[in-house]
């Protein structure tokens, strides 16, 4: 590991233990002039929203909340969980996401369900335009998520700002989905001089917290239902071998993402 990389590394480490400032997902770029790969990290790598003993997930996983409070529209807000690049910046032109999963549900007591009929979660940039000059390749566009979609492809982004995307939860009428947590799965690209970089799922999961004194977040249990939430929205968005999960019950180290030989294009192992 050479010192640019020790360097990168101990800054996002950091950035990981700040639980309480939530952010996103940190991109670790190989390399300060031309990166091939970059590792993945998550800010809140965890289980549950227990701010005094969270419960370790694995990294490509990040759980915060929605706001309670509604906008005007109805819809509950969150700026959090986006992917920002700690290091040289790529090609803005060539950066972009996608989504992988449907939006899912789940409230602990069962597998996680697709978002109800008119459930949506919208998703645009809130620097489009590059209006502040601090997100060179921000675009405009609405990507809305709900419990049908499969693949669907994003818009242009910096990647410099973990809170660029506002996601926006709009909830069916008479749905019975009030109390627990919704999430989904997307990745990020990035072209540099010597290819494009493209994550792995990172999957993005937010609890509810609707009503007087908070809700889901607030009051459900940690371990008991907050955890299998988490776990059910995860395995739905990233089906993985049922012998992982005491895995993702630890800690675990950082996902390296590795140039597959003969190709340009690059893939997350996490």
């Amino acid at each position: 590991m050479n010192a640019f990389f020790r360097s990168i590394f101990s800054i996002a480490l950091l950035l990981c233990a700040a639980r309480a400032g939530a952010h996103g997902f940190i991109l670790i770029p190989n390399s300060s002039t031309n990166p091939i790969s970059f590792s993945v990290a998550s800010a809140q790598p965890v289980l549950d929203n227990d701010p005094n003993n969270p419960t370790p997930g694995p990294n490509n996983l990040f759980l915060d909340q929605f706001n309670g409070t509604p906008n005007g529209d109805g819809s509950f807000p969150t700026d959090e969980g986006f992917a920002a690049i700690v290091g040289p910046q790529p090609a803005h032109s060539a950066a972009t996401f996608h989504i992988l999963s449907p939006l899912y549900f789940s409230d602990g007591t069962g597998p996680a369900v697709p978002a109800s009929p008119g459930t949506s979660l919208h998703i645009y940039d809130r620097f489009a335009g590059n209006s502040d000059g601090q997100h060179p390749g921000a675009s405009a566009g609405d990507v809305v998520i709900s419990g049908s979609t499969s693949l669907l492809a994003g818009f242009g982004v910096s990647l410099t700002d973990f809170h660029e995307l506002e996601k926006d939860l709009y909830i069916a009428n008479g749905s019975s989905q009030i109390d627990g947590e919704y999430g989904f799965a997307f990745n990020v690209s990035a072209t540099f001089a010597n290819g494009t970089v493209t994550t792995g799922p990172l999957v993005d999961m937010f609890a509810t917290d609707i009503g007087p004194g908070g809700g889901f977040a607030t009051n459900a249990d940690p371990f008991t239902v907050q955890d299998p939430a988490t776990l059910a929205i995860y395995t739905a968005a990233v089906p993985e071998p049922s012998t992982l999960a005491l895995v993702f019950l630890s800690a675990g180290a950082m996902g390296a993402l590795r140039l597959r030989p003969g190709r340009r294009r690059l893939y997350s192992t996490v």
